[in-house]
C-alpha cells in the first residue's frame, strides 16, 4: 500500500485526497485502480470550491511564475482565463526585453510605473504557428530549463523535436512523454519499476490534453509541409500514395480543413470519421508571403491541378513593396508567419522603436527585435518603425478580394480573416472541378466563415449555381452576402444559422429540390485544438472543435441521399424503354391498368381517339371526388399553395370556386411550369395571380403561416418522406387555415391486396416516379398534430385497378 500511496504522490495528488480515496473505496486493501478512479472524482467535485488555486496551479504549470499569475489574476478575475493568459504572454514578453537590455536601458527604456497589460492585443488567437516563435538558436536549451524542465529530457526533446519547432511544440513534447512515463511506471512490475524511473521527476503535474503528436502518432506531419505537391516546387505526384477507400470515391466531393498541429490522435481520429482518407498537409506560404500550416482531408482528385491566376507574391516585399525601403538589412525574413486573430499593441512597436533608436547597431537588440518581428508578424514601414499588418493587407496575402471585409470593426476584421481558408492554398486543390462542372455546381458549405471557399471557386471561374451555407456568426454571414450581391452570383443562396438546423429531412429535401450536391466544403473551427490556445486546448471534445462531428453527420447525410438519387435514377434509366413498351402494350390491351402506372391524368396522345377516351374515362371517375374536396375551398381562401400541380389538372376546380384566387404551385419538375400557366388560362384563372415554384414538399419554400390553404391530390404517395410533409404543410398554413387532399393509401393489414400491392410496389416505384402502393397515409395525417382535427373519408373506386382501389379524401385544420 505504501508504493501505490508514493506513487499517487508523484502523480500529483494530495496526501489528504488520497487517505480520502482509499477511506471511500473501503476494503482493508482496495484495487489501485479503484482508488485512482476516486481520486479523478475527488478532483473533480473539488474544482468549484477551490477554482481560483486550481487556476494558480495549472498556470504555473503551464511555465508562467507564481507571482505573475497573482497578478494577473487580481487584475482580470480567476473565471477570465483566456485575458489571464493574454496577460501573462505580455508580462513574459515585456520580461524577456527586460532581461536583455543592460543597465542604462533598464533606467531609461522600461520602468517600474509601465503598464505592460497591453502589449497584447486582446484578441483570442486560433493559430498555433506563432507560439513563442522568437524560440530559436543556441539558447533554446537554457529556455526550457529555465521553465523548469529538467537538462535530459529538454535535451531529448529538442533532438526528437528538429531545429524548426517552435517552443510550444517542444513544451507539449515533453508534457507527453512525462505523462506517457508516469502511466508506464503506474502499472509497472516492481522489478522493473527502477528502470522505468527518471533521475529528475517532473517539476509539475501536467495537463493530459496538450500533447502534440509523438513518435506513436498513426499520422505525422511531414516536412517540407508540401501535401501532394505544389507549385514550382519538386515532388509533385498525380496518383494517392495510400488510394481513397471505395466506398468514398467520386461525387459528391467533401473537403475538410483544420490546423496541422493537433493535440496527439485528432488527425488520426478525424481521418477514421472521414473514411480513413489520409489527411493532406499543406502550408500556404508556398503559395503566397505567409506561412499557414493546415490539414486537408478530401476525395478529390489530385491529377491536373493548376495555380488560380493571376498567381500571388511569394515574398514580403513582393506583396508590400513600399515596406522596401525601410526594411533593415539586418532583418532577414522574406516570409510572414501564420495570419493570426490578434496583432501588437502600439505600445509594444513605440518601445521597440525606442529601443532602435539608441542600440540600432547591438546585435543583441537586433536579434529581439526580429523575435517579435516573427513573432507579431511586423512589417516595417518608416525608419525604426515597426507596425503590425493592415486588415486590407492580410486581405491580400489571404488571396480575398480588396475591401473583402470592410464596412465591420476592425477587431472583427482581424478575428474573421484570422479564422479564415487561405484561398490560393484551396483553389490550388479545388481546380480539379472546373472540368468536371463547366456549367455550375452545387456546394453545400459548413462553418463558411467569410466566404472562403466560395471565393476560390469564384476566382477559379467555376460558376455556383446552389450554395447553401451554414455560419454562426452574423457578421461573418453578412460579410459572405455582400460577396455574393458585388460579384453577381447568378445562383441561389441559402442560409443557416446553425448546424443544428440542418437535419436530415432538411438535407434530404434540399436535394430533392435542386438535384443534389456536388461539393460538401468546410471547416469546424479549431479553437480547441490550436497550440496557441494555452487554456482550453481540449482536442475534439472541446465546445468549438466538437462541431467536425456535425460535419460528418451532414456529409454522410449527403453521400447516403446521393446514393439512393443514383440507384434511382439508374433504375429510371433502365426502365424507360420498358415502361414506353409497357405503356403501349397496356393501352391496346388493359386501358384501365393505365392508372397503376400514374396518377395525373394521361395526357392523349395526337391523333388517337383511344386515348382521348381514357383520358376522358379516368377525369369523370376521379371528378366527384375532387369536386367534394375542392368545396372545402370558399372565397375566404384568397392565397391557396398546390403541392405537386403537374401540368395544372386542377386548374378549373379553383376557377370554378374562385376566379381571383391567388395560386402558388409547387412541383419538382420545372419543365411543368409553362403547362401550368397554359392551364391556368385555360381555366379562366388571372394569370397574374399565378406563381410557380419549383421545389418539394419537404421544403417548401415559404414563410410561416403564409397560406389560408393547401391543396395535394395523389401527391403524398410520392413525396420523400410524408411526415416531413405534413410539418411543412401545417408550417406554412395560417392559423385557422386547411389542408385539403386526395389520395390514394394501402389497402388493409394482412387483406390479399395488402399483400400484392406489397409485391408490386417496388415496380410502381420505377414507373410512376417513385409512387408508392403501400403508404398509411390515413394514419400520418391524423398523427402530424393539426390542432383542429381532421376529416377523413375513405372509399374503394371499384372502376380502378385493384391495386389503387383504397382512396381517402377530407380536410385537416390549423
Amino acid at each position: 500500500m505504501d508504493e501505490t500511496v508514493a506513487k499517487f504522490i508523484e502523480m500529483g495528488f494530495s496526501m489528504e485526497m488520497i487517505g480520502r480515496a482509499i477511506e471511500e473505496t473501503g476494503g482493508e486493501n482496495p484495487e489501485p485502480m479503484m482508488i485512482l478512479e476516486t481520486l479523478f472524482k475527488l478532483s473533480t467535485s473539488s474544482e468549484a470550491s477551490s477554482s481560483k488555486s486550481k487556476v494558480i496551479d495549472e498556470l504555473i504549470g503551464m511555465g508562467f511564475s507564481e507571482e505573475l499569475v497573482i497578478k494577473a489574476i487580481q487584475e482580470h478575475g480567476e473565471k477570465n482565463l483566456e485575458e489571464i493568459t493574454n496577460a501573462l504572454l505580455s508580462y513574459a514578453e515585456a520580461e524577456k526585453m527586460h532581461e536583455t537590455e543592460n543597465e542604462d536601458i533598464n533606467n531609461n527604456y522600461l520602468s517600474d510605473d509601465n503598464d505592460d497589460t497591453n502589449l497584447y492585443s486582446g484578441l483570442s488567437s486560433s493559430d498555433e504557428e506563432n507560439e513563442l516563435n522568437s524560440f530559436h538558436g543556441d539558447g533554446r536549451l537554457q529556455d526550457l530549463i529555465k521553465m523548469g524542465y529538467p537538462r535530459k529530457e529538454a535535451s531529448i526533446a529538442l533532438e526528437r523535436c528538429g531545429e524548426i519547432a517552435s517552443l510550444a511544440e517542444v513544451v507539449d513534447f515533453i508534457f507527453a512523454a512525462q505523462m506517457a512515463r508516469q502511466l508506464d511506471e503506474f502499472w509497472a512490475a516492481p522489478d522493473e519499476q527502477e528502470v522505468l524511473r527518471i533521475n529528475e521527476p517532473p517539476p509539475r503535474r501536467r495537463r493530459l490534453n496538450t500533447d502534440i503528436a509523438s513518435d506513436d502518432e498513426l499520422i505525422r506531419l511531414p516536412n517540407p509541409m508540401i501535401g501532394f505537391g505544389v507549385p514550382k516546387e519538386p515532388g509533385i505526384i498525380t496518383e494517392r500514395p495510400v488510394p481513397i477507400p471505395s466506398i468514398a470515391r467520386g461525387p459528391p466531393y467533401f473537403y475538410y480543413e483544420n490546423v496541422a498541429m493537433t493535440p496527439k490522435g485528432v488527425w488520426a481520429k478525424m481521418s477514421s470519421h472521414l473514411y480513413d482518407i489520409k489527411p493532406e498537409f499543406v502550408d500556404s506560404l508556398y503559395f503566397c508571403a505567409a506561412a499557414r500550416k493546415r490539414g486537408y482531408i478530401h476525395n478529390l482528385p489530385i491529377k491536373n491541378r493548376f495555380e488560380i491566376q493571376p498567381t500571388p507574391h511569394y515574398t514580403i516585399q513582393e506583396e508590400f513593396p513600399l515596406t522596401k525601403k525601410w526594411w533593415p538589412a539586418w532583418d532577414k525574413r522574406t516570409k510572414l508567419n501564420c495570419v493570426l486573430t490578434c496583432i501588437a499593441s502600439a505600445q509594444l512597436t513605440n518601445k521597440i522603436r525606442k529601443r532602435l533608436e539608441k542600440h540600432e547597431r547591438d546585435p543583441a537588440v537586433q536579434k529581439d527585435v526580429v523575435d517579435q518581428c516573427k513573432k507579431w508578424n511586423l512589417v516595417w514601414v518608416g525608419k525604426n518603425k515597426a507596425a503590425p499588418l493592415e486588415p486590407y493587407e492580410m486581405e491580400r496575402l489571404l488571396g480575398f478580394p480588396n475591401n473583402h471585409t470592410r464596412g465591420i470593426s476592425r477587431k472583427d476584421r482581424y478575428k474573421s480573416l484570422g479564422n479564415s481558408f487561405q484561398v490560393d492554398t484551396v483553389a490550388y486543390h479545388l481546380s480539379v472541378l472546373k472540368p468536371l462542372y463547366p456549367k455550375g455546381i452545387n456546394v453545400l458549405s459548413l462553418f463558411t466563415g467569410i466566404g472562403g471557399g466560395e471565393v476560390a471557386l469564384h476566382r477559379l471561374q467555376i460558376p455556383m449555381k446552389l450554395v447553401v451555407s451554414v455560419e454562426i456568426s452574423e457578421v461573418n454571414r453578412n460579410i459572405f452576402r455582400s460577396f455574393w450581391e458585388q460579384t453577381n452570383q447568378r445562383g441561389d443562396l441559402i442560409e443557416f444559422r446553425d448546424v443544428e438546423e440542418l437535419d436530415d429531412h432538411k438535407i434530404e429535401g434540399l436535394m430533392d429540390q435542386y438535384g443534389g450536391f456536388d461539393l460538401v466544403i468546410g471547416g469546424s473551427p479549431c479553437n480547441n485544438l490550436a497550440g496557441a490556445n494555452r487554456v482550453s486546448r481540449t482536442g475534439l471534445e472541446g465546445d468549438q472543435s466538437s462541431l467536425f462531428y456535425d460535419y460528418c453527420r451532414i456529409l454522410e447525410a449527403v453521400r447516403s441521399k446521393a446514393s439512393r438519387m443514383r440507384r434511382r435514377d439508374r433504375y429510371k434509366s433502365l426502365g424507360n424503354s420498358f415502361q414506353v413498351k409497357l405503356k403501349e402494350t397496356m393501352f391496346l390491351l388493359r386501358p384501365r391498368r393505365l392508372i397503376l402506372l400514374e396518377f395525373t391524368p394521361p395526357l392523349p396522345l395526337p391523333s388517337t381517339d383511344t386515348t382521348q377516351l381514357l383520358h376522358n374515362a379516368f377525369c369523370s371517375k376521379i371528378e366527384n371526388f375532387k369536386n367534394k374536396v375542392f368545396d372545402e375551398l370558399t372565397t375566404k381562401d384568397e392565397k391557396v399553395l398546390e403541392i405537386g400541380i403537374g401540368t395544372g389538372p386542377n386548374m378549373r376546380y379553383f376557377a370554378a370556386r374562385n376566379v381571383n384566387v391567388t395560386l402558388l404551385g409547387l412541383d419538382p419538375n420545372p419543365k411543368m411550369k409553362k403547362y401550368a400557366r397554359k392551364a391556368a388560362v385555360r381555366a379562366g384563372l388571372n394569370p397574374k395571380n399565378f406563381r410557380f415554384m419549383q421545389g418539394v414538399g419537404e421544403a417548401i419554400p415559404l414563410e410561416d403561416g403564409s397560406v389560408d390553404a393547401v391543396v395535394a391530390t395523389l401527391v403524398l404517395c410520392t413525396v420523400s418522406d410524408v411526415t416531413q410533409t405534413l410539418n411543412e404543410i401545417k408550417r406554412v398554413l395560417r392559423p385557422g387555415g386547411r389542408f385539403i387532399f386526395l389520395e390514394h393509401v394501402a389497402a388493409e393489414d394482412g387483406s390479399l391486396f395488402r399483400r400484392l400491392q406489397k409485391l408490386l410496389d417496388p415496380l410502381q416505384q420505377i414507373l410512376a416516379d417513385g409512387c408508392h402502393l403501400t403508404r398509411n397515409t390515413r394514419e400520418c395525417i391524423l398523427e402530424a398534430g393539426f390542432s383542429g382535427g381532421a376529416q377523413i373519408e375513405t372509399v374503394s373506386m371499384y372502376s380502378f385497378p385493384w391495386v389503387t382501389r383504397p382512396h381517402i379524401y377530407g380536410v385537416a385544420y390549423k
